[in-house]
Order: C-alpha cells, then sequence, then structure tokens
C-alpha cells in the first residue's frame, strides 16, 4: 500500500509529536521548596519597593464619660487621743526662752522658759547646762540634750553678762533651788549697760 501524505497526516503528526514534546519538558520541570532556589538577581527583581506612607487617619470621636465609683463607706471613730501629761522617758522636747530688760546701768533681770509637756520629776544642777557655744559635753547641738540633761542653748545676746549654768534655776519654787522644775526653768541674767539688755535661745530637754 501506497503511504499518502496529506492535511489530517501532517496534524496527526505534529499532535503526537507535541504530546510527546510536552511530556519531556514537564518532566523537566522542579517544585522550589525554598528562596535558596532562586537566583538572587531573580529575588531582587522579584522583590517590590517599599510604599510610600500614607496619610493618618481622622482622630477618633472622644469617648463617653466613665459611670462614677460608689462611694466609700464612712470609717469608724477613732479613740480620742490624750495630750501626755509627763514627758516619756528618753524622749526629747525643744523650745524657745528669751527676753529683755531696759536697763539704766549694770542691773539684774529674769527671763524664763517653759515646758511643753512636763518633766515626772526635777533636774539637779549638774544636769542642767548653759550652752553659749555650738555645743558642749551632753549637749551635741541645738535641738538635742543627752538623756536626763536640760541644754539651754544661747541665741543671741547683747548689753548683758554672758550667764554660767549655775545661773538657771527651779521656776517651779520661785527661784529659790539651781536646777530645773518639771515645768520649766528661769534665768537670773546681769545687765552690763544703761541700754535694752536682751537675750534669746532655744532649749532640749530629754526626760531621765
Amino acid at each position: 500500500m501506497r503511504s499518502r501524505f496529506n492535511y489530517a497526516n501532517v496534524t496527526a503528526t505534529l499532535a503526537l509529536f507535541f504530546a510527546m514534546s510536552g511530556g519531556a519538558l514537564a518532566a523537566k520541570h522542579y517544585l522550589i521548596s525554598s528562596t535558596k532556589q532562586i537566583s538572587p538577581k531573580v529575588l531582587k527583581a522579584l522583590k517590590g519597593n517599599t510604599g510610600k506612607q500614607g496619610a493618618a487617619g481622622p482622630a477618633g470621636a472622644k469617648g463617653e464619660a466613665g459611670t462614677p465609683g460608689t462611694k466609700g463607706n464612712v470609717g469608724e471613730k477613732g479613740e480620742e487621743g490624750t495630750y501626755p501629761t509627763v514627758l516619756r522617758s528618753g524622749a526629747t522636747e525643744t523650745g524657745a526662752w528669751g527676753g529683755g530688760y531696759t536697763a539704766g546701768g549694770a542691773a539684774e533681770y529674769r527671763v524664763v522658759g517653759s515646758f511643753p509637756i512636763p518633766l515626772a520629776a526635777t533636774l539637779n544642777a549638774e544636769h542642767v547646762i548653759y550652752v553659749s557655744e555650738t555645743s558642749v559635753p551632753h549637749c551635741p547641738g541645738v535641738g538635742q540634750a543627752e538623756r536626763g540633761y536640760l541644754c539651754v542653748y544661747q541665741r543671741f545676746i547683747e548689753h548683758t553678762e554672758t550667764p554660767k549654768s549655775s545661773n538657771i534655776f527651779n521656776v517651779d519654787e520661785g527661784g529659790k533651788l539651781t536646777g530645773v522644775g518639771a515645768h520649766g526653768f528661769g534665768i537670773a541674767l546681769t545687765a552690763n549697760a544703761a541700754a535694752l539688755a536682751t537675750v534669746s535661745g532655744t532649749f532640749a530637754v530629754t526626760a531621765p
């Protein structure tokens, strides 16, 4: 039988060729599971440029006010405090003292200082110290006194002789005894000029 080439034969042949070629080409395709399998140049081409930042959106509406919390219960009334009748042992209290006198010349006058809280007992003369300097033994500085001591610190003095510790007396006894009473102390002073004589300062006392 003599073969004949016609349009139908050629078309069938080409279809078979492409079918076979397609299968062969498909066999050469690869499954990409990692970017390491792709050329860096290709990755660079695939990566897009960063877009411009968009404009900020409009501010949201103000929220409604929250519901006020409930009022708490009134606390129980505490016990009424009491003002101490005597200075507790080892406790320190402080205060101010001083006074002035218009003298016609050399003359004696007195000033007093009172304790806000009374002492439980008097202090003898050995435990009462007048301080005309910054500090002395038993009186380390303004506002301080060792336990069982009264320290009378001088702050200002004018036209008056500087007093000594022995000038401090028990004001509770009308100035008859040296030392200090439970409620305060007095100081005997001497003006040295015809002028306004004055002296003042602070004190600190620590209960025995």
